[in-house]
């Protein structure tokens, strides 16, 4: 214990030494060399400053781009999206004609368009299959027999164009 009080007074003296030497007058050449040194670093911290900035505003420009490209891209999905709606209700009333009964009730049940492919059905069953799971409405029957008569709906719905309307 006693030595790690030395060695912390023999530090703190040391360093007070520095400190007094440094403030100790020098001689008018070392001043001159100080003076410079110590201009050199003031203008290195500024041309770090300056720098940083021009890194900053790049950043912020780039930032900016990237937002603006994030932007551009979402605007045009949504035009693609409503375009493609658009054709998606023209084919859905070319379709309606030659598409059974029994498959336009199977895609009214899950609010889908002629046009909808399997991948699109797949992730509405799943959805509803989720919200009308008899097992999800235990504590309520007259919820469960309906989410079961839903259920029930839903699958025989699912394999109904899974199996007729898109095997070729």
């Amino acid at each position: 214990m006693i030595g790690l009080i030395l060695s912390f007074l023999i530090f703190a003296i040391c360093c007070i030494i520095q400190f007094i030497i440094y403030l100790i007058p020098k001689s008018p050449e070392e001043k001159a060399r100080r003076k410079l040194y110590e201009e050199e670093q003031a203008r290195r911290r500024a041309a770090d400053k300056q720098t940083q900035r021009k890194t900053d505003e790049e950043q912020a420009r780039q930032q900016a781009e990237a937002w603006s490209r994030y932007e551009g891209e979402q605007t045009r999905k949504r035009t693609e999206k409503e375009h493609s709606w658009h054709n998606a209700e023209e084919e859905q009333t070319m379709r309606h004609d030659t598409v059974s009964e029994e498959i336009q009730k199977c895609f009214a049940l899950f609010e889908l368009p002629y046009s909808a492919t399997l991948d699109d059905i797949k992730k509405k069953y799943k959805i509803m299959m989720r919200v009308f799971h008899p097992d999800k409405h235990s504590t309520d029957d007259t919820l469960k027999e309906y989410a079961n008569q839903k259920a029930k709906e839903l699958n025989n719905a699912f394999n109904t164009l899974k199996t007729k309307h898109f095997t070729t």
